[in-house]
């Protein structure tokens, strides 16, 4: 989930200043909230009415699509932030984001500020980009290996590990996937991988609909730390769902309601 808050702080960036802080805050809540309330409305209405079980009921009304809320908070205070200094207000967004640790702010925070640095320092991290790549891959693997090896390590630490696996990991993901695109002759195919970077919040939505209600009952049949599926049918149904997916968001599209209530595009 981290690389999706990178992915949106690298492309919201740009967008900040055709905003004011009315216009950001009625943009956002239809684009994040509205989407919120209504699976809400659907997960409530079947956990009732075709389960018969009331008590998942509560947890739907605040941490259902979480991410979607986490990043209406993000783009919400970066807005807010954004004439300050961007070491100093990345800082106060850290530190608020910690003392208010609900939908993993306090990690999706800093991911989508990060997202933001890449953006405004676009050229720089481009002709960096293979540095970065084998430096996030080593913080990255450093960090694994000390929380799996040190379980008694202080808070700090933990803290700190804690952050530094998923937004190192993420900036790998980015950085390498920038650096094939040099490698990758086929126009279109780059094209296509562009245009789907800047749906991500439907594919994340989608994905969140379909696990829910379409692959929830398969789970017990799936043995996930088996090398069969780490190695074979692990990449097959990531490149299944994608597929499913994309095509759910095509068919939602054509609807002006469904569009508007379930993807957020109310334009």
């Amino acid at each position: 989930m981290a690389l999706f808050m990178m992915i949106s702080g690298y492309f919201f960036f740009n967008s900040m200043n055709r905003y004011n802080l009315a216009s950001i805050l009625k943009d956002k809540f239809l684009a994040f909230i509205v989407p919120s309330i209504t699976y809400t409305c659907i997960s409530v209405f079947l956990s009732i009415y075709i389960r018969n079980d009331w008590a998942d009921c509560s947890q739907y009304i605040f941490d259902h699509l979480w991410f979607l809320k986490a990043l209406f908070c993000c783009q919400i205070v970066a807005f807010v932030l954004r004439k300050t200094n961007y070491f100093w207000g990345g800082i106060i967004g850290v530190a608020f984001f910690y003392f208010f640790n609900r939908w993993q702010l306090n990690i999706m925070f800093p991911a989508f500020f990060l997202g933001m640095i890449l953006r405004k320092y676009d050229i720089w991290w481009k002709e960096k980009v293979i540095l970065l790549l084998f430096i996030s891959l080593f913080i990255y693997v450093i960090s694994i290996v000390i929380r799996h090896n040190y379980v008694d390590m202080s808070h700090i630490m933990r803290m700190i590990t804690g952050l530094l696996v998923p937004l190192c990991g993420s900036l790998f993901i980015i950085s390498l996937f920038y650096a094939m695109r040099n490698y990758i002759k086929n126009g279109r195919l780059t094209d296509t991988f562009a245009y789907w970077g800047t749906k991500t919040k439907e594919l994340y939505i989608l994905h969140g609909l379909l696990f829910e209600f379409g692959l929830m009952y398969v789970w017990k049949y799936i043995h996930f730390n088996s090398i069969l599926f780490n190695l074979f049918w692990g990449p097959l149904l990531a490149v299944s769902l994608m597929w499913i997916i994309i095509r759910m968001n095509e068919l939602l599209q054509k609807n002006r309601i469904a569009n508007a209530l379930l993807l957020g595009h109310f334009k």
